[in-house]
């Protein structure tokens, strides 16, 4: 069953975000995974959540996310992220 990574993220330092973004797609479709969606000015309808932006991710299964968040490819670039951006990023799948 289809996982999903949900990503609330607000990018500080767009020039620099623009290198993490093009390295982690790249790990990304590795694992089989893909950018579902990436909005930048999501719309809120209702509640108190209020994203900075929102991006969704669609991989094969939990496993897979697990096995991509946790890859070394993936990992050398976290730091690069945190260092351009700030992001809340959630998993769900179904069962």
């Amino acid at each position: 069953m289809p996982a999903y990574v949900v990503i609330d993220l607000k990018v500080t330092d767009p020039q620099q975000f623009g290198q993490y973004a093009k390295e982690a797609a790249e790990v990304l479709a590795q694992f089989g995974g893909r950018n579902v969606l990436v909005d930048l000015k999501p719309t809120v309808l209702e509640g108190p959540w209020q994203p900075n932006g929102l991006v969704i991710q669609e991989f094969p299964d939990a496993a897979t996310v697990d096995r991509w968040y946790r890859s070394p490819g993936y990992q050398r670039l976290t730091e690069l992220r945190r260092q351009t951006s700030e992001a809340t990023m959630v998993v769900g799948a179904s069962e």
